[in-house]
């Protein structure tokens, strides 16, 4: 059992790093939104708020493995705020990247 929540621990981690690099390196045609529903009015800020989110999630992530493998008994209570905080990231942080769209009429 040691040994199972060592490995999901750490699988936190891991996933916190790649969300990061995700943000870091993801092609910017994966994060624009549906030409045909939206216009980016300024890019450049428009691709720094929504690598912003993947930060973010991935910082949590990461801190969320670390903790989880200094309190082993309290699997959980974390684990209640596993998909709540990244979903509360992004919702509170989409509005800034949706200032620099805006749908075409």
């Amino acid at each position: 059992m040691d040994l199972a929540s060592y490995l999901l621990n750490s699988l936190f981690i891991l996933l916190g790093i790649v969300t990061i690099l995700i943000g870091e390196y993801i092609p910017e045609k994966k994060i624009m939104p549906k030409r045909a529903k939206y216009k980016i009015i300024d890019f450049k800020n428009y691709i720094k708020a929504c690598r912003k989110i993947f930060y973010w999630i991935g910082i949590y992530y990461v801190l969320l493995g670390f903790l989880l493998l200094l309190k082993k008994d309290w699997i959980t209570f974390y684990g209640i705020f596993e998909l709540l905080m990244p979903s509360l990231i992004g919702l509170f942080l989409s509005p800034t990247w949706r200032k620099y769209t805006e749908p075409l009429e």
